[in-house]
C-alpha cells in the first residue's frame, strides 16, 4: 500500500491506521515559537531561493533574482540562491539554518508545496511567489499581484500566519490532489513547456491507454453514497471547496456534508463526453451533472484499482507534482498544515 512522488522524491510506505499519517508533528499556531531551532534570535533578512526547474528563474539567472529581490524587499533582502532542483530541499536546509525571518520562494505551486513541507516543522514562514504556470498557491495567500509586489508588502508589514492543507502521509498539499489516469496528461505539458514535442506525444500516447478505465475508489468521505464509492476514471481532493481553488465559477451549493476538503469523483467514458464536461465547469452547472459526485469531509480515503491490463500504479498530482497511487492512501485536512508570512 504506497502512493509515492516521482523522481525527485518518493513518498515512504503509508500505514493505514489514521495515526500512523503523522510522520511530522502538527504545528498548533500557539506553539510556532517552540518550533524555531534555539539559538540565537531570528534576523529581519528574507532570502530568496528558487531552483532551475522554475523557467522564469532559470532565464533570469541569478542576476534577475537579486535584482527582484531589492526592489522587493529593499534593506530586509538576504541571500538569495539559484540552485538545481535537485538540491531545492537541501538548500531550503541550509538556509534555515541561518534563522531567517521568513523565506521567498519563486515557483509555482509544487515549489511552494515543497518549501511549505520542508520549513513549516521549523517554525520558518514561507513567501510562495508566482513564478509557475497556475500559482493558485501564491494567489491563495496574496490574491492577484507581481512577486515584486508582494515581497515589497511583506516587507512593509508581513505576519505569520497559519495556512489550512492537507496531509498525505509525511507530505502534504495546500490546493489539490488528484487521481486517474487523466493525471497522466500533465507530462504532455511538461514536455511542451520543455520544447519536447516527440516528448509530449509519447506522454499522451501513454495516458490515453487506460484514460477510461475506473482506476481509483473513494472508499471513505463523510456521508458518501455507495455510487461514490464505486470505481471511477478520476477523483480529485481540494482543501476547502473545489471551484476556486481550480479558478471555476462557485456552484449554487456546497458540497453535502462538512469538513475542510471536498472530493469530487468524476465517470467519463470518451473523448466526447470528457468534452461534454467543459462547458459545465466554465459556468458552474458542474455539480448537478450525473457523472459527478461530490462531499465535503475531513478524511478521504483513496483506494487504487487494478486495470484491465492487470494491477498497476495509479497517476496523481500533488500540487501538480507528480505522484503513483499503488494500493490506498488516506488525506487528513489540518488547519495549520502549513506557515505563511502573510501581508
Amino acid at each position: 500500500m504506497t502512493a509515492r512522488i516521482l523522481a525527485p522524491r518518493i513518498l515512504p510506505r503509508f500505514g493505514t491506521p489514521a495515526d500512523a499519517l503523522h510522520a511530522g508533528p502538527l504545528l498548533p499556531v500557539q506553539r510556532l515559537a517552540d518550533a524555531r531551532p534555539a539559538g540565537r534570535p531570528f534576523s529581519g533578512a528574507i532570502p530568496l531561493v528558487s531552483h532551475t526547474g522554475v523557467r522564469r528563474a532559470r532565464w533570469g539567472g541569478l542576476r534577475g533574482l537579486e535584482r527582484l529581490a531589492a526592489a522587493g524587499l529593499g534593506d530586509r533582502a538576504g541571500l538569495v540562491r539559484l540552485v538545481p532542483t535537485a538540491a531545492f530541499r537541501a538548500e531550503l536546509e541550509a538556509l534555515a539554518i541561518t534563522r531567517p525571518a521568513a523565506i521567498a520562494v519563486l515557483g509555482g505551486d509544487g515549489t511552494a508545496r515543497t518549501a511549505l513541507e520542508v520549513l513549516t516543522p521549523l517554525g520558518i514562514p514561507v513567501i510562495p511567489l508566482p513564478g509557475g504556470t497556475l500559482n493558485r498557491l501564491s494567489r491563495l495567500v496574496y490574491g492577484q499581484g507581481s512577486a515584486r509586489v508582494i515581497l515589497k508588502r511583506v516587507a512593509a508589514g508581513g505576519r505569520p500566519q497559519p495556512l489550512a492543507g492537507a496531509r498525505l502521509g509525511p507530505h502534504s498539499f495546500f490546493v489539490a490532489c488528484g487521481f486517474g489516469a487523466a493525471m497522466g496528461l500533465h507530462g504532455v505539458r511538461e514536455a511542451l513547456r520543455r520544447g519536447a514535442p516527440g516528448a509530449a506525444v509519447r506522454a499522451f500516447q501513454q495516458a490515453a491507454r487506460g484514460l477510461f478505465a475506473p482506476r481509483v475508489a473513494v472508499a471513505e468521505a463523510g456521508h458518501l453514497t455507495d455510487r461514490i464509492r464505486a470505481p471511477v476514471q478520476m477523483a480529485v481532493v481540494a482543501v476547502g471547496p473545489l471551484a476556486p481553488a481550480f479558478g471555476l465559477p462557485a456552484p449554487e451549493r456546497p458540497a453535502p456534508g462538512q469538513g475542510g476538503l471536498e472530493v469530487v469523483t468524476a465517470s467519463t467514458s470518451g473523448w466526447w463526453h470528457l468534452a461534454g464536461l467543459l462547458p459545465h465547469a466554465l459556468t458552474g452547472s458542474w455539480p448537478q451533472l450525473q457523472d459527478l459526485s461530490r462531499a465535503a469531509c475531513d478524511e478521504v480515503r483513496l483506494v487504487a484499482v487494478d486495470g484491465p491490463g492487470g494491477p498497476g500504479l495509479v497517476p496523481g498530482l500533488l500540487d501538480g507534482e507528480p505522484t503513483l497511487l499503488d494500493g490506498e492512501a488516506v488525506i487528513l485536512f489540518d488547519p495549520a498544515c502549513g506557515l505563511v508570512m502573510a501581508a
